[in-house]
């Protein structure tokens, strides 16, 4: 390895580092920067995940625009969900009434209440659908 290389691209990568904080962009470890060097698309939260730590569906891509399929997307996304949604009480430390409160993994609430906005209802949909079989995902398989 040549004696110079190393000095080099650390030099590089913090170089680069400020240009992106300049753009303000947040990057906590030089690492990040060797890792970014390779990426062509990045997507970025803008759901409010961060400010207001909640999670929603903001856009679906489809293959053609037909609200129908919008529907059946939602659908299929909501009967898989293990979360809950519930219709949301206004209480006295709320400013605005919620109509709904959802209640499990973020992403699946965001689902939920992307379904709940096109009229299709978590729990009526269960009762018209009811789930047969779940197959838990696991990362690790079973040595046979």
């Amino acid at each position: 390895m040549p004696e110079g290389l190393l000095p080099l691209v650390t030099l590089t990568l913090a170089l680069n580092v400020q240009r992106m904080a300049r753009r303000n962009a947040l990057v906590r470890r030089l690492s990040a920067m060797e890792t970014l060097g390779s990426v062509s698309v990045i997507c970025s939260d803008k759901t409010g995940t961060i400010t207001q730590n909640r999670m929603a569906v903001e856009e679906c891509w489809l293959p053609e625009e037909a609200p129908e399929l919008r529907r059946l997307l939602l659908l299929a996304a909501s009967l898989c969900s293990n979360a809950r949604l519930e219709h949301g009480n206004a209480g006295p430390e709320q400013v605005t009434p919620e109509p709904w409160r959802a209640s499990g993994d973020p992403t699946e609430t965001a689902l939920l209440l992307a379904a709940a906005e096109v009229g299709l209802i978590h729990g009526e949909q269960q009762r018209r659908f009811p789930r047969r079989r779940e197959l838990p995902f696991a990362s690790i398989t079973a040595a046979a």
